[in-house]
Parts: C-alpha cells; structure tokens; sequence
C-alpha cells in the first residue's frame, strides 16, 4: 500500500493518534417522554486521555468502545452492572468500530496494521480463541450487519466513502452509492427486511435515506442537522443525533424540523458525536468532549445531578449530591429534616409508594453558590408548583428551602 493511500486511510477515518481529540464515552439512564429526552446517572465508562470512541452495545450490561493505550487502539468492554473494564483486543495494530456479531459469541472490528493493511476480523469473545479475517479485499471503514451473512460497510474508495454490501454466502461486494456518512443503521421498523439507513453527502445539507436491499433503490427521509453525520433510531419514527451540547430528535413520519431533547451543558459536555442504543433502549452511550475547566462540582451541575436521580428514583445517586449534615426548609426558616439519615429515610419512602413521581424545572436561576429552580412535580396524578432554593458548599449541597 502506498504511503499516500494509507495517509488518506487515516484522515478519512480520523485515525491519526496526533490529530484525534480528548474524547469520552459516556452513558446514560434515557427515558423518553411525548417532548422530552430524561437523562440520568451519567457514567464516564472510559475516563481515559485520550482517544475514546465508537461505542456498541454488546449487550443490556456491556458496551465495547475503541480506546487508546500504549500508543495505539484497542478495544474495551466495560461492565455497566458492576463498573468494571476490561480490554478485548491485544495485537500489534490498532482496532476500531466494535461491533457484535450476530447469533456468534464474538464480534467484529476494523483492524489496521502498523503497514497500513486495513481489514474486517471477527472476534471470539471465549477467551483464548484466536480472531479470523472476515473480509480482506475491499477496505472497510465502517460496517453494519444486516444478518449474519450480509454486512453493509462504507468503504474507503476513490477519496472518499462508498456505500457497499457483501454478501458472505455469494462471496461478493457490490458497490451501491458514492460518497456516504460513517452511520449505517437498521430500522426499527424494518428489523426483519433488508432496509437499512445511511448518510448521503453528495448535496448539501447531507441527507438522511433509507436503502433497499431487495430493490436495490435508496428513498430520502429527511435532511441531516448541519455538518452532523452520527445518529440513532429511538423507535420506528423518532431520529436522534447530536450536535454541539445537544441532542435533537427528527419524527420521520411528520414533515418537521429537528427539535432540541436534552443538553449536555450542565454535563460539561460539548461536541456530540458517536451514539448508541441499548438492546432495551433504556442507556444511550454517546461520545463527547469535556468542556476545558468546567467544575464537575459547579451549583448547577450537582442540582441536575440530584433532579435526574430523583426523576428516575435512584436513592443513591440523589443523595451523593448531599452534604451529612443536609438541613431541609420551608421558607423562610422552619427546619424540616436535617441530615442525610433521616433525608434517605423519607425520599426512599417518597421514591417507593409515588410510582408517577417526577419533576420538571420550569426556570432556574443561578445566584452564586445558590441555584434557584421554579418546579414543576407531578404527585399521585396531581401537578403542584414549588420553588427550591439548593445552597452549595465544598462541592456537595448543604440546604435546600422550599416554598410553595
């Protein structure tokens, strides 16, 4: 392979250990609402320098991702039931996009060589076992398996990326479109046919379409976000991607425009790109950079933390946003409760007798090491108003006063 080929291997798929940005891959609780994404117990599950990215999830409890260590990248599994990590791939070179193999104890990965040789290599995960190349005459930069003898890949071809399907059963490839995004995902709705989803870029905006395998024929959906090429189906309608600190979904059976779910801003989070789905859709994984000196401690970002975890009725998470010595109000001054003792005994009370408990800020206001929120909290199919004034200090919430 020519050293110019190669070069251009490595800037399409933003392979270079120099040019790659300090990324994360982080998940999420998600639960979604008719106007709303919820987002909840974020883990870091790289929390690595670095390049970390392209998740999958292997399955509900295990998500794989592309990380660097030593100088080059591997891939890791993290466990999201007991927090652990550990590393899958150990070769001389370097692999990327993660992706299980279906019906088989393994999965798939990109595999480039300190030469420059590219190929597709399927992982056993029995330990072990060897890895055997799966495709090795087209080069493949991203890839989707349709079913276990079909894969749809974007290809490295002509100084860009071409859509194309190899059929492991006809032993062939044949080219389909030129110039493509790096998303390639079934439809929900389509799960059992052979139509999948991909990224046109040969206008502007890019354009999100379907393809069908049977008749060969693509069909436009609708027009990507600018500049936004990563996204994840939710359901059979709703789209959602990421852009900036944002994530916006796409209902693709009305004529609308992308609206904003959720943001990552009090995250300390920005540029949104890789994201992944669950087999239960109830975690997303996402890629993203951490915003230079944001105080992952900071007022609001320890009162967010406290509302999803009271949204999802997480005891835990809720209350390690609190000092020991939490004092509770009503305004202006009648203490109600104070420590976390008797704070843990009557919010798990709370969180186990309201099964529709949920709160939702209606404004928020942030006044040095005060946050006040105007919330919206629905109780035993009532809807009641309340103002709550968090206090913070050394990191952890120190008083909370509510009027009504």
């Amino acid at each position: 392979m020519s050293r110019l080929y190669f070069a251009l291997i490595l800037v399409l798929l933003g392979l270079s250990l120099q040019a790659q940005p300090e990324t994360d891959v982080y998940v999420f609780d998600v639960s979604l609402t008719k106007d709303s994404l919820l987002l909840s117990n974020i883990k870091n599950i790289s929390n690595l320098k670095g390049y970390d990215n392209q998740p999958s999830f292997l399955d509900e409890d295990h998500v794989l991702f592309a990380s660097t260590r030593s100088g080059q990248t591997d891939i890791c599994s993290y466990n999201l039931k007991n927090n652990s990590k550990i590393w899958l791939t150990d070769t001389e070179g370097s692999e990327y996009s993660p992706l299980k193999i279906p019906s088989q104890e393994a999965f798939s990965a990109v595999l480039l060589e300190k030469n420059g040789t590219q190929r597709l290599l399927a992982y056993p995960l029995v330990k072990d076992e060897r890895p055997n190349v799966l495709i090795d005459d087209i080069v493949i930069g991203y890839h989707l398996w349709l079913n276990r003898n079909i894969i749809i890949s974007s290809i490295i071809k002509d100084e860009n990326l071409t859509l194309t399907v190899s059929d492991f059963k006809l032993k062939k490839h044949k080219d389909l479109i030129d110039n493509v995004g790096r998303s390639l995902l079934k439809i929900p709705s389509k799960a059992e046919d052979r139509i999948f989803s991909f990224v046109d870029k040969n206008s502007t905006p890019w354009l999100l379409m379907s393809f069908d395998l049977d008749r060969l024929k693509a069909k436009l959906l609708f027009e990507m976000l600018p500049n936004v090429e990563d996204l994840i189906w939710l359901n059979d309608d709703l789209v959602l991607a990421g852009s900036g600190n944002k994530l916006y979904s796409h209902n693709n059976r009305k004529r609308s425009d992308w609206i904003p779910m959720a943001s990552l801003e009090n995250y300390g989070l920005t540029n949104i790109t890789r994201l992944a789905l669950s087999p239960n859709g109830k975690k997303l994984a996402l890629v993203a950079e951490k915003i230079l000196d944001f105080d992952e401690r900071m007022p609001q970002m320890l009162v967010q933390q406290q509302l999803d975890a009271y949204n999802s009725k997480n005891l835990e998470a809720f209350l390690a946003n609190y000092s020991e010595d939490i004092k509770l109000y009503n305004f202006p001054n009648t203490l109600i409760s104070e420590g976390k003792t008797a704070m843990r005994d009557s919010y798990s009370s709370m969180f186990a007798s309201i099964d529709d408990l949920y709160a939702e800020i209606e404004n928020r206001s942030i006044i040095g090491n005060k946050v006040i929120d105007k919330e919206k909290v629905t109780v035993n199919g009532k809807t009641i108003y309340t103002v709550a004034i968090y206090e913070i200090e050394n990191g952890l919430i120190k008083s909370v006063t509510f009027m009504q």
